[in-house]
């Protein structure tokens, strides 16, 4: 039987949130209602809640070697997570989301990856052994493409399992289908990569048959309130609804 673990590849991030009144306009200094520092980042994100579920999960990624990179790491520890691939680079900061929020909702959102862009090819090889070691590679787009694609080779030859989360969206290789045992986008990322918004059974369909002709092994397509569709090949779409949360 296949082995039940998980490699994430991907980002690790500081998100710092400010909860502000309104925007200021250029030149202007206003107070912060409230002020929130977290971890983020596509890929610890996805750590995360595997770790959570009780899955053995690793973590390969790049932080720098600072303040924040040391609480990243302690958060992901602090869960299970095995962060012998969570590397520290000296000279880079730890990739950082500044996020301003107004009263309204509306976002303003600011990105510095640091470490995340020294993600390349040659930091997968060195990691090839615990891709290798793991039933499942997850992978998503915040780090450079080529360490990515070189992350889901490995995990190709090893024969592992790989799930694509193609975010953020933007146009991809036709090898990163390929690649993809399964591939996860939601509205705005299905649209880009096939031209079809996903706003019922039918588009959703069609978009998913759309990538899996690209090359995908299988296409499961979030559609947010809708629910989610999955579709495999010589087989009939499969419909997961969306379901009541309460907004903590």
């Amino acid at each position: 039987m296949k082995r039940r673990t998980a490699c994430v590849f991907g980002s690790v991030n500081t998100d710092i949130h400010a909860s502000l009144p309104r925007f200021p306009a250029a030149g202007e200094t206003i107070a912060a209602l409230k002020l929130e520092v977290s971890g983020g980042g596509k890929g610890a994100n996805q750590a995360f809640a595997l770790a959570r579920l009780g899955i053995t999960t690793s973590i390969l990624a790049r932080v720098g070697r600072d303040a924040f990179g040391r609480d990243r790491r302690a958060e992901l520890e602090a869960v299970g997570l095995d962060c012998g691939g969570l590397e520290e680079v000296a000279g880079a900061v730890t990739g950082t989301a500044l996020v301003e929020t107004d009263s309204s909702g509306q976002n303003l959102i600011v990105i510095a990856a640091g470490a995340n862009a020294l993600a390349d090819a040659a930091f997968a090889r060195r990691h090839r052994d615990r891709i290798a070691a793991s039933g499942i590679l997850l992978v998503q787009l915040e780090t450079p493409l080529e360490g990515t694609l070189e992350a889901l080779r490995l995990a190709r030859a090893a024969g592992c399992l790989t799930m694509l989360d193609p975010a953020p969206a933007r146009e991809l290789p036709s090898e990163a289908f390929e690649l993809a045992d399964y591939i996860t986008p939601n509205e705005t990322e299905t649209e880009i990569l096939t031209g079809i918004r996903p706003e019922d059974a039918a588009s959703a369909e069609a978009a998913a048959r759309i990538l899996l002709e690209k090359g995908a092994g299988a296409a499961l397509i979030k559609a947010g309130a809708s629910g989610a569709w999955l579709l495999k090949p010589k087989a009939d779409p499969l419909h997961c609804p969306s379901f009541q949360v309460t907004v903590v």
